[in-house]
Order: C-alpha cells, then structure tokens, then sequence
C-alpha cells in the first residue's frame, strides 16, 4: 500500500498526512487551514485535524488530486472501531476482519479521534486495547445510552488475562489479546450483527 493510499483510508487528517497527500509545505497546509479553505478544528491537546472529506474536496477542487485516484469504499452491513496505539497489531487485525466478510473497519489510536469515529459512523463493535487505552466506564455508559442500540458491544484486549475482577468493567466483552490475531478476529467475528 502506497502512503498516499494509507493516508485516504484515516478519517482524520494530520497537516502532515494532508501535506504528504498533495505535496505541498507543511506550512502551505497550515496558512489554508488558518484562512478557511477547508474545514479544520484542534484536539483537546491542541493539534490540529482535518476531515478527510473536506481535505479531498479542498485538493479535487484547486487541482491537487486526481478524482480517479479516490475509490469509494464499499458500502458494508457492519462497522466495526479498532482502537490502539499498536498500529502494526490494529492494522493486521483490520485485514483478517475484513477478508470474506461484509464489514467495514474503521481504525484510529486515541480516544479523541475514537469519540468522532463512534458518532460519526455507529459501528455496531467498538474494540480498544484494555492496557493502553483505557475508556472511562462514564464515556462508554454515554456511548451505550445515547449513540448506540442494545446491539453495539464492547469488546476490550488484554494481554492481562484473564482480566482481574477489579480491573473490569460488567459492560465489556473481555477478548485475550495474546491469542493469535486469527482467534481474535474470528471471536470478533462472531459478535458482529448478522445483516437483516
């Protein structure tokens, strides 16, 4: 996969992804972002992020990307949010849910980027690694309450397993992240909604 194809499957845009996407200087993207030619906005810890869209219209329109070079993905039955700072062990779990299957796989690493993803798309399975990403039980009750149907599951990895007592939430679906990433997909698999 080449970067550019890595970089128009995330979401959300870094400057530094939109400026390797089109290639132009980081501070060209900047001074845009800055003077409203596409839509931007700042993560609690101030950096910057842009839509994807927005950033593919903005290059399409001023020339910047050929429109051909964009493929839309495929509509799926069910979404699924992959969530870890382990973009190796995320990016290969997203190619083993994804074989023979009707799901699309939405990744991100950070809990910011992972509230805009589960508001934006709804996927029926949020998964995130136990360790390294810890969701507060209040965020993932908010989730359940006011985003979500009954059917969305939460599904947290652990290498820690099983997951002590203490440490786990009633509401989550505890996954060994030790398994092999085959064993992990198919148990995530197995949790996915079957489409009417």
């Amino acid at each position: 996969m080449s970067d550019k194809e890595r970089i128009l499957r995330k979401e959300l845009l870094t400057t530094k992804d939109a400026s390797e996407l089109i290639g132009v200087s980081l501070p060209s993207i900047i001074n845009w972002a800055d003077a409203g030619r596409f839509e931007s906005f700042r993560t609690p810890g101030g950096h910057r992020r842009i839509r994807r869209e927005d950033f593919v219209t903005f290059a399409c329109d001023n020339g910047y990307l050929l429109e051909q070079m964009l493929t839309p993905a495929p509509s799926k039955a069910a979404k699924v949010l992959l969530v870890d700072t382990n973009v190796e062990y995320m990016d290969t779990l997203k190619v083993f849910l994804e074989v023979n299957s009707d799901v699309l796989v939405l990744t991100c690493s950070n809990i910011f980027e992972a509230g805009v993803l589960l508001g934006r798309h709804m996927p029926s399975i949020l998964v995130f690694d136990h360790t390294s990403i810890p969701f507060p039980k209040g965020v993932v009750d908010f989730v359940r309450q006011n985003i979500h149907a009954n059917s969305f599951n939460i599904v947290a990895l652990s290498t820690d397993y099983p997951v002590p007592l203490k440490k786990q939430h009633d509401n989550y679906i505890y996954l060994n992240k030790g398994k092999s990433i085959r064993e992990v997909a198919s148990s995530l698999k197995n949790l996915i909604p079957k489409a009417p």
